[in-house]
């Protein structure tokens, strides 16, 4: 472990007992004062927004299975999103191309992604197998992978923007 990570997991342990070390005569007060005064490692990002624990992942996908188009489609959706954690934007860009196989793994294949960024994301089994029944069942062999059905359950040929996800 780094130097930061340590300070930063026990900086709140350091901070709690500096003035109790020193109160029993380990510690001078001045270093005590410093102790409590240092910043823990610097964190370049935040996690923002509500992050599902794995009982919440398993109810949504439980949710989203059924065996109608809409269905599958979802649960294709939510695999991909709890499986590979792709931005909304990378996931509607997403084609049946972009899935390869790469040394006995699937993957999604070098997309460009946001800012022309490009970056090859491990795909599980259990994704797989969840995108693999959509495409199927909806006759779909090339392009868009998540596609718009519309009320009378017609598949669309292009895809759907990520406001809509």
């Amino acid at each position: 472990m780094t130097p930061q990570v340590i300070w930063h997991l026990f900086q709140p342990t350091l901070d709690g007992y500096g003035y109790e070390v020193a109160d029993c005569g380990l510690l001078s007060a001045d270093l005590a004062a410093g102790i409590h005064r240092a910043k823990g490692a610097k964190r370049l990002s935040a996690h923002i927004g509500n992050w599902l624990i794995e009982e919440q992942d398993k109810r949504l996908l439980l949710a989203a299975r059924d065996a109608s188009l809409r269905g599958r489609r979802d649960y294709a959706t939510m695999a991909i999103l709890l499986g590979c954690g792709p931005q909304r934007e990378e996931l509607t860009a997403l084609r049946i191309e972009d899935l390869q196989q790469r040394e006995e793994h699937w993957v999604i294949a070098d997309p460009i992604f946001k800012g022309g960024h490009m970056r090859t994301i491990p795909v599980s089994n259990w994704v797989k197998v969840g995108i693999d029944k959509w495409p199927a069942s909806a006759g779909i062999a090339h392009g868009s992978l998540l596609r718009s059905i519309n009320k009378a359950g017609r598949i669309w040929d292009n895809g759907f923007s990520p406001k809509v996800i």
